[in-house]
């Protein structure tokens, strides 16, 4: 995919290309799939519950954001670690 020329040489983006694509998003692995739709579950509720004054709502997603944003972490650290002492 030739984007742009500059002088005589064109500019090669095959990154722009994969972040473009929507089914990218699919292709992810299912453990960072769940994690980001919890996150976004979390900011959901955390918006309801600050919309209508409903503190347990708007707890339960600021927990929620963080408890996925946590497994994500732990799920790399895992990954890394099991990389490791594998090689």
């Amino acid at each position: 995919m030739h984007v742009g020329v500059v002088g005589n040489k064109s500019i090669y983006f095959g990154v722009v290309r994969s972040i473009i694509q929507p089914w990218d998003l699919i292709c992810m692995s299912q453990k960072d799939l769940i994690c980001l739709i919890l996150a976004i579950l979390g900011v959901v509720l955390f918006l309801y519950g600050s919309n209508y004054y409903n503190a347990i709502v708007g707890w339960s997603g600021v927990f929620l954001v963080a408890a996925a944003l946590l497994a994500e972490v732990a799920l790399e650290v895992y990954a890394y670690i099991r990389k490791r002492e594998v090689g």
